[in-house]
């Protein structure tokens, strides 16, 4: 009768190796993904990752002191020394980052069963069963597919590491793994604030695996979990201070932009969070519905408060007696609850809800899942034989899984399909409508853009944004009248430099010296503004201003978007008309190499080379 292998066939390197092996085929078609959403500005349109230099020129000592996120720019600073703005490398390391978490999970699963007496076969099984089931999750997918999320998973591996070097430094005795533990937590703070809950866990951890008191824990570490904590300390300190200034400023908080929790005080986003955490555990449960962006609204009637609040409070309790009766479980669940605090507490964020958030909390997930099978199995099979049945289990379990992964990727494939599918399954969400307007205007589809940029002005009817939007959209369709009326109104809700400029294109021709003031605010928004540059420039020379002028704003509108063919045609023809025929000619010659199809500068090319013949 042919058997099974299990753990004891498999060393640890073999395991490793497995679970690579499962990682790279279920998320191999995350490298089909593109830039999507965040990533615009944090990579597409980000300078200070274009070179080494750019980037450290943006940081300080002063940095060096502070929580922030320069680690995980850094990265993406190699990344586009790789390959610039091909997206490959940018998956290719968030995969990476990823496979280590998931081996980093793996020791930690081992060394700390290994700790509760477990025999090294069982803690080999239990720790690859835990790491296959979360990282072939398809909840993982946000904060490894999509690529700015690697924030998140740069951090959790980092979380990990504190864990990791901690544990090992207690097997082997050598305070070399504390030094690790130590720069990992923080090398967190210089990657994402989960870090901050790291020290109170492990000292946790310490006592509850390692430590036989907490009289010999702080007489043996005392000081390492000492600075650990006043580490931790430190950022809490300024995040509260920062949170201080920006409500004292009347702002709204970290959350801004169409569809945040924008003006959400910390009593409505504690209070929304019950019902935020209760469905990101369905989501590992039962991970169907996912979404890039719920548009989650902020709890206000009784019945969306209370109930979640109940339940919440009750696994808290829960997790309060397990610490007290059954410490390792009540470990599972304080690792949960206390990394996601940051998160889904007090402190409002632009998003109530987003996946990428339980990436590392749910780890403790996995551990319970596969301790509960593991409770089952040995009930059902004895002490012998549960080891097979348990590896089947979670092999079955890690295939659906990974089928599910394998198809979420796909949706990252192109933005349209991002954000169709988003508008699926939330219809009224004012921001996927917007990215969707956008999308069609790119490919000519102006009456589907005007549908959606509809229903975008319906769902969110206060949004400066969406009512510019569909002025935009109407302008496209030469519905210039109505153009105005949702142009006007989104400058009564905010004066946006996008707004202006439509605005000047509105009135330019019946109105040319208030389409000159609406440009030139545009610019006091927002300087580094090219199209309004170069808008402005085109007027400047129609209502007989100074061409000095005009061409100034057209090598401003260069200056900032360099690949802007209709600014470099007009600058040409400016320096055609001021007798600078051949640099004229040159610059034609360099957008038709860049763009051959582009008729206007080969147009502009005919023209300029006729007027330099008739010299």
């Amino acid at each position: 009768m042919s058997t099974i292998p299990t753990s004891r066939t498999f060393s640890p390197q073999m395991l490793w190796l497995l679970l690579a092996g499962v990682i790279g085929v279920v998320y191999g078609n995350s490298f089909a993904g593109v830039f999507v959403f965040d990533d615009t500005n944090s990579i597409l349109d980000n300078p200070s990752i274009r070179s080494f230099d750019a980037f450290f020129a943006t940081l300080s000592w002063d940095s060096l002191v502070r929580p922030g996120r320069w680690l995980a720019y850094l990265t993406l600073t190699a990344n586009y020394a790789i390959s610039e703005l091909e997206p490959w490398s940018y998956h290719l390391v968030n995969l990476l980052i990823h496979l280590v978490n998931a081996l980093l999970l793996f020791e930690l699963v081992r060394m700390s069963t290994r700790r509760l007496q477990f025999p090294e076969e069982q803690a080999k099984l239990l720790a690859f069963c835990v790491a296959l089931l979360w990282a072939v999750h398809p909840l993982q997918t946000q904060a490894v597919t999509y690529v700015i999320q690697r924030i998140e998973a740069l951090a959790s591996l980092f979380y990990l590491g504190v864990f990791f070097g901690f544990a090992k430094s207690q097997e082997t005795s050598r305070k070399a793994w504390l030094v690790m533990s130590f720069v990992s937590f923080w090398c967190g703070l210089w990657t994402k604030q989960i870090i901050v809950t790291a020290p109170l866990l492990l000292l946790c951890y310490d006592r509850i695996f390692w430590a036989v008191s907490w009289k010999e824990l702080w007489r043996k570490r005392g000081l390492f979990h000492a600075a650990m904590l006043l580490s931790a300390a430190w950022l809490v300190l300024l995040t509260f201070v920062r949170l201080g200034n920006d409500y004292a400023g009347n702002t709204a908080g970290p959350g801004t932009g169409i569809g945040s929790s924008s003006g959400v005080t910390p009593l409505q986003y504690a209070l929304t969070q019950p019902g935020v955490v209760l469905f990101y555990l369905r989501l590992w449960f039962l991970p169907i519905g996912q979404n890039l962006d719920h548009f989650w609204q902020p709890a206000t009637l009784p019945e969306e408060i209370v109930p979640p609040l109940i339940i919440i409070l009750g696994l808290l309790a829960a997790t309060g007696w397990a610490l007290w009766k059954a410490p390792v479980v009540g470990f599972a669940g304080l690792w949960f609850f206390l990394i996601l605090a940051p998160t889904s507490t007090i402190v409002p964020i632009r998003d109530l809800a987003v996946e990428h958030r339980v990436y590392l909390p749910s780890a403790a997930l996995s551990v319970l899942c596969v301790a509960g099978l593991a409770w089952v199995m040995r009930r059902w099979k004895g002490a012998e034989d549960y080891s097979r049945a348990l590896l089947l289990t979670c092999g079955g379990l890690a295939m659906v899984l990974g089928v599910m992964t394998h198809l979420r990727n796909d949706v990252y494939s192109s933005e349209y399909a991002l954000w169709q599918d988003v508008v699926n399954k939330s219809p009224n969400n004012g921001r996927a409508l917007t990215n969707l307007v956008e999308h069609y205007q790119l490919r000519g589809q102006v009456e589907q853009a005007e549908q959606m940029a509809r229903r975008a002005v319906n769902s969110l009817p206060n949004s400066p944004e969406t009512q510019n939007l569909l002025g935009s959209v109407l302008i496209d369709l030469g519905k210039t009248q109505e153009a105005e009326q949702h142009v006007r109104q989104s400058l009564k809700l905010n004066p946006l430099p996008e707004a202006y400029l439509n605005l000047a294109l509105l009135v330019e021709s019946q109105q040319p010296q208030e389409a000159i003031g609406c440009l030139q605010k545009a610019l006091e928004l927002r300087p580094d503004f090219a199209r309004a540059h170069n808008q402005l420039g085109m007027l400047l020379l129609k209502t007989g201003g100074e061409i000095a002028a005009a061409e100034q704003h057209f090598r401003l509108a260069i200056e900032h978007n360099p690949g802007n063919d209709f600014a470099c045609n007009n600058l040409a023809i400016v320096l055609a008309e001021r007798g600078q025929t051949s640099q004229a000619i040159a610059l034609l010659e360099q957008i038709l190499r860049r763009n051959p199809s582009f008729d206007l500068a080969r147009r502009s090319l005919i023209y300029v080379q006729s007027k330099l013949q008739s010299q």
